[in-house]
C-alpha cells in the first residue's frame, strides 16, 4: 500500500500552474508528503497536504509557485563561447509518500516524466513563459527538434525570419530538444550554411549537439548556438537542424541577413523562452540626462560675502535616459518586440560596448500609418548612475 500513481496536469513550463495529483491505496493515510530534489543542488521543496476535499485517497500539489524561483537569467557575455552554461532548465526528482495518523510513512514513490524516455524519477521544468493571449495555444512539443521533429519544428525564438546581423557580431539561436539513443549517442546536428549575393553556397558547418549534464544526468535539452558571420563575402546564412544519419530536417530553416546599414545600437533581451534575442535600431535617438540632487540650506550672515549662499548641493547623481526608435517595421516585428516586456532584462550595445539598461515604460509604444507601416519607440534608462561634482 502507498502512493500508486501521480498524474501531471500542467505544462512543464513556469508560466502556468503545474498540478501533480497523487493517489494512495492506503486507507489509513491522512496526508501526503511531496519532496522536490534538484539533480544539482539537493532538496528545494518539502510539503505535506491533506486529502483533497471530498476524497480520502487523492492529494494535489501545485509546484510552479516555487520552481520559478530556481531560475535566473543572464545575457550572454561578449567574451565567451560557453554556450551551454544557461539557467533555462531544471532537472529534479519528485518523491511522494503517504503518512498515517501515527506518523508511519510509506515507501517513496517516484513521479516519472510523463512523456520522456529518461532515467526513472527525473522530471524537468523549462524556464518558458508566454503572453496571455498565446498561452492556451502554446505546445512545447512544437519546439522538439528530436526524432519526432519535422521541417516545421521551431527554434526558441518568436523573431521573424529573416533577421539582420552585423558582420563579426555574436548572436544566438537555441533549440529545446534533440534525441539520443540508449548509448547516449546524439542523433541530431545543427547546420549553418553561408551564401554570397548570387546565392552561391560558400561554406557549410555542421555541429553535433552536446548532451547537457544536470547533476551527472546527461539530457538532450537546451542547446544554444553562436551565430557569428566573419566572411565578408557572406550575404546571408541559413540555420536548421537535421539528423546526423539520413539528413532528415528536424526544424524550420531560419535566415540571417548580413547588413552594414542597420544602425550602431543593438538591443538584446531575455525572450519568452529564457534565451537571448536581439534587434538593431537605426531610427532616431533622443538622449537626455536626469539628476537626483540633495540640497541643504545654510543660514547666511547679515552681511554675506561672495562665498556665502543659502542653498547648497551636497549630493548630485546623474542618470542617462534615451528613447530609441526603430526604422519602419512590419506588424510581425511589432508583435515580436512586445516580448521585451516579458522579462525586461535588457542590454544595449553601442559602438561595440555593452550597457545594462532598464525599460523606462510599462507599455510598448508604436506608431502606424494607413499602409500598415509601424515605428516603435523604446525608452531606456542606463542602469548605472554616476556621481556628479558636489
Amino acid at each position: 500500500m502507498g502512493i500508486v500513481s501521480v498524474t501531471d496536469l500542467g505544462k512543464q513550463i513556469i508560466a502556468t500552474k503545474r498540478i501533480l495529483k497523487a493517489v494512495s491505496t492506503n486507507p489509513l493515510a491522512v496526508e501526503c508528503r511531496m519532496q522536490v530534489i534538484s539533480a544539482v543542488s539537493g532538496t528545494v521543496y518539502d510539503a505535506s497536504n491533506a486529502p483533497d476535499l471530498g476524497t480520502s485517497d487523492e492529494f494535489t500539489f501545485e509546484i510552479n509557485h516555487f520552481l520559478f524561483r530556481q531560475f535566473y537569467n543572464t545575457q550572454f557575455p561578449l567574451s565567451t563561447d560557453n554556450i551551454n552554461d544557461r539557467f533555462d532548465l531544471k532537472a529534479f526528482r519528485i518523491l511522494f509518500s503517504d503518512i498515517e495518523a501515527d506518523g508511519t510513512e510509506s515507501a517513496t514513490y517516484f513521479a516519472t516524466q510523463v512523456s520522456g524516455d529518461f532515467t526513472q524519477g527525473i522530471n524537468f521544468s523549462h524556464n518558458i513563459t508566454q503572453r496571455p493571449n498565446k498561452l492556451n495555444s502554446f505546445n512545447v512539443d512544437n519546439y522538439y527538434c528530436d526524432n519526432s521533429g519535422s521541417a516545421t519544428s521551431k527554434f526558441l525564438t518568436s523573431a521573424p525570419s529573416p533577421v539582420n546581423v552585423w558582420l563579426n557580431d555574436k548572436n544566438y539561436i537555441s533549440v529545446l530538444k534533440w534525441s539520443k539513443n540508449g548509448l547516449d549517442v546524439v542523433q541530431q546536428q545543427y547546420v549553418i550554411e553561408e551564401y554570397d549575393v548570387n546565392n552561391a553556397l560558400l561554406t557549410t558547418v555542421k555541429t553535433t549537439f552536446l548532451n547537457r549534464d544536470e547533476g551527472g544526468i546527461k539530457i538532450p535539452f537546451h542547446n544554444n548556438m553562436v551565430v557569428e558571420i566573419t566572411n565578408v563575402l557572406t550575404s546571408y546564412a541559413l540555420i536548421y537542424v537535421e539528423d546526423i544519419v539520413g539528413l532528415v530536417k528536424r526544424s524550420e530553416i531560419r535566415r540571417y541577413n548580413v547588413v552594414t546599414n542597420c544602425g550602431n545600437v543593438k538591443i538584446e533581451w531575455i525572450n519568452e523562452f529564457g534565451k537571448t534575442d536581439h534587434f538593431y535600431l537605426k531610427g532616431e535617438q533622443i538622449k537626455g540626462i536626469s539628476t537626483n540632487t540633495s540640497v541643504y540650506e545654510k543660514a547666511t550672515p547679515i552681511n554675506p560675502s561672495n562665498n556665502d549662499y543659502g542653498n547648497r548641493v551636497f549630493n548630485n547623481e546623474l542618470s542617462e535616459n534615451w528613447t530609441l526608435y526603430t526604422d519602419t517595421v512590419s506588424q510581425t516585428v511589432v508583435d515580436w518586440l512586445a516580448n521585451i516586456y516579458l522579462s525586461k532584462k535588457v542590454s544595449v550595445y553601442i559602438d561595440g560596448e555593452r550597457f545594462p539598461v532598464i525599460l523606462n515604460s510599462n507599455k510598448l509604444v508604436y506608431f502606424s500609418d494607413i499602409n500598415g507601416i509601424y515605428q516603435i519607440s523604446i525608452p531606456i534608462i542606463f542602469s548605472n548612475n554616476v556621481l556628479g561634482n558636489n
